[in-house]
C-alpha cells in the first residue's frame, strides 16, 4: 500500500501504514525466535565437555560483544577478582549461560543503566552474578522463572517467550552446579550461578 499509494495518503494514513509493518515484524521475530529455541530445546544435547578456560576472558569477550550491539544505551562492567584465568569448565555451556542471563539483563532494564558481570570464586565454586537495574521481579513469582516458556506479569509485553532461564538452569546443572535469584519489582535483579571448581585430574 506504501509503495503503489504513497504520495496519495495523509501523514497520518503513511503513519498507521509503517505502525503495521512494525507490529507484523515484531510478530515474526517473535514466532521466529520461538521457534528456533523450540528445535534447540528438542534437538539433540551437546554433550557435557570440560575443558580448562580462561573464564573471565570469556567473560570479558561476551561483555564487549555485548557493549558493540548496544551502543549508549546501557553501561556493561566486568568486576572480577582475577582468580578465574583457568577453570575447568564447559565453555559452550557456559556460554549460553552468558549469554541469556545478559540478553535477560540488558532486555529488562532501562536505558543509561549500568549491568555488572562479577566474577569470584568461593571455596571451590566458581561465582558467576549478573546484575541489572531493571524492572525487577516479584518474589511470588521468582518460584517459577526457570519453567519452560514462563514470563512473569511485568515482562509479558517484552520480546521473548520465556526459555532463556530454562535453558542456563540445564546448562549450570550439568555442571552440577546451582543458580539463585535476588530480585525487586522496579529495584533490579541479581542472578547467581555457582560452578563447582573441577579439574581435568579429578573430573
Amino acid at each position: 500500500l506504501l509503495h503503489n499509494y504513497y504520495e496519495r495518503m495523509t501523514i497520518n494514513e503513511q503513519h498507521d501504514k509503517l505502525e503495521t509493518i512494525q507490529q507484523q515484524v515484531d510478530q515474526l521475530e517473535y514466532l521466529l525466535e520461538r521457534v528456533t529455541e523450540a528445535l534447540l530445546e528438542s534437538g539433540p544435547r551437546q554433550p557435557f565437555q570440560p575443558n580448562t578456560c580462561n573464564l573471565e576472558l570469556i567473560c570479558q569477550l561476551h561483555l564487549v560483544e555485548a557493549q558493540a550491539n548496544l551502543g549508549s544505551r546501557h553501561r556493561l562492567r566486568l568486576v572480577s577478582d582475577g582468580s578465574l584465568t583457568e577453570a575447568y569448565i564447559d565453555e559452550y555451556l557456559v556460554h549460553r549461560i552468558l549469554t541469556n542471563l545478559l540478553s535477560n539483563a540488558i532486555k529488562y532494564s532501562t536505558d543509561n543503566t549500568e549491568i555488572q558481570l562479577r566474577l569470584s570464586t568461593d571455596g571451590d565454586n566458581a561465582i558467576i552474578e549478573v546484575e541489572d537495574q531493571g524492572i525487577g521481579i516479584s518474589l511470588k513469582e521468582q518460584t517459577r522463572l526457570f519453567e519452560q516458556f514462563y514470563k512473569t506479569t511485568n515482562a509479558e509485553n517484552i520480546s521473548g517467550i520465556g526459555l532463556g532461564l530454562s535453558i542456563v538452569r540445564d546448562c549450570v546443572e550439568r555442571h552440577h552446579g546451582k543458580i539463585s535469584v535476588r530480585s525487586e519489582i522496579d529495584r533490579g535483579t541479581t542472578f547467581t550461578v555457582r560452578l563447582p571448581m573441577r579439574s581435568a585430574q579429578t573430573a
